[in-house]
């Protein structure tokens, strides 16, 4: 990655009660993440074509959301 600064940011990823995975629009590099509410036990967490995506391993028991640092 070739930037001549880096813009640190969060966004947030909610995973519905039921559902195994969550996305966002993402513009950049995933450099972290944790949960903010409620917290199943997350699988991976990837960005792919401009959509970040938390997999959860299995259904959620309730909302969770988790904040993504972005780079």
């Amino acid at each position: 990655m070739n930037r001549p600064f880096m813009r640190i940011r969060k966004i947030e990823v909610t995973v519905a009660s039921g559902a195994t995975t969550g996305t966002a629009n993402c513009d950049g590099e995933i450099i972290g993440f944790y949960p903010t509410d409620n917290s199943d036990t997350v699988k991976s967490v990837s960005v792919s074509s401009g959509v970040a995506t938390v997999t959860l391993t299995a259904a959620a028991t309730a909302t969770d959301k988790f904040a993504l640092i972005i780079i």
